[in-house]
């Protein structure tokens, strides 16, 4: 059987939802929530280490923001879905409203989270 690239992605647990590398009229569709919030205005890039999901979480002006960012691995399939393992990090910027020169100390802070993930591929309309 003939290997294809994967393109709908299933995420489980704290980072859930579904990646499809290209839907109705070949755009990606991204469908992604973290810790049951749905992430907002998610965009997909390919890599060198595979693909990335870069969406923000949440904005609190004057505060802080947070986006996620999401790394899937390319994967080759020959029949039904494959787990794959992934990563994400939750980025939280700090912000000050007189500009980053105000905010004491690291402006950004990492939390890595493992994903569960199955990688498959499907026909999509054209």
């Amino acid at each position: 059987m003939s290997r294809v690239p994967a393109n709908h992605y299933v995420l489980a647990g704290p980072i859930a939802g579904t990646v499809d590398t290209s839907g109705v009229g070949g755009s990606p569709v991204i469908s992604v929530d973290f810790d049951g919030q749905p992430v907002h205005d998610p965009q997909l890039e390919q890599t060198p280490f595979g693909l990335q999901v870069i969406a923000l979480i949440d904005a609190r002006p004057d505060l802080d923001s947070r986006h996620l960012l999401l790394l899937l691995p390319d994967v080759n399939v020959s029949g039904g879905p494959v787990s794959v393992p992934a990563v994400a990090a939750v980025v939280t910027t700090r912000t000050s409203f007189g500009g980053p020169r105000l905010v004491e100390g690291p402006l950004h802070s990492y939390a890595i989270h493992p994903v569960s993930a199955s990688a498959s591929a499907v026909q999509t309309l054209k």
